[in-house]
């Protein structure tokens, strides 16, 4: 059966970094939904534009368009093991995941990295990402925009993670103590 991890937590939890670890510890591929976002906003197209003023208003990106993006990736990748970096956002691109999962016989592992408001608000002042390779200070992280978009994650992520949690397929962990503990407890808890 094929693994699938499903990475969870709010903005600045460490997510990303503990997506990025796992998949480097079993060589899997690492699907970044916000890095792919950003991709598409940097190209200027139509899309681009629409997806560039729906992260710069702290909305969630419209289920059409990501759950298009995920799809894409899962079929160039045959369906193969991978992590999973922000997405599935909603309920229902939970449910095209498991859709999903079926047609390819997925076993999901879902990991919920959790931190305080508090924290969120420290860890992302100053945050920075790469766009055609020059580093920049992201422009969806002004603190109105962050407060929106945990705002967001609470309502309508918060249910997805609940979900996961009813199946069975939910690993919680605390995000609050250094990058290096997190990844001891998550790679523990995953038994990897």
């Amino acid at each position: 059966m094929t693994k699938i991890y499903l990475i969870f937590g709010p903005q600045g939890s460490g997510k990303s970094t503990q997506a990025e670890r796992i998949a480097e510890k079993l060589n899997l591929p690492y699907f970044n939904s916000g890095s792919k976002l950003r991709e598409i906003a940097a190209t200027g197209s139509e899309l681009g534009n629409i997806v560039k003023e729906q992260m710069n208003s702290g909305r969630l990106i419209d289920s059409e368009i990501i759950d298009k993006v995920f799809e894409q990736y899962v079929t160039e990748n045959n369906g193969a093991s991978f992590v999973a970096d922000g997405y599935p956002r909603l309920i229902e691109e939970l449910d095209f995941t498991l859709e999903l999962g079926k047609k390819y016989d997925w076993e999901i592992l879902a990991v919920d990295i959790e931190i305080c408001e508090e924290t969120t608000l420290k860890r992302l002042d100053g945050r920075t990402t790469i766009v055609n390779g020059v580093e920049v200070k992201r422009e969806d992280d002004t603190p109105e925009i962050i407060k929106k978009r945990l705002e967001a994650y609470h309502n309508e992520t918060s249910p997805v993670v609940k979900a996961l949690k009813d199946r069975g397929e939910l690993i919680e962990i605390d995000g609050e103590p250094t990058k290096d503990e997190v990844t001891k407890a998550v790679f523990e808890a995953l038994k990897i």
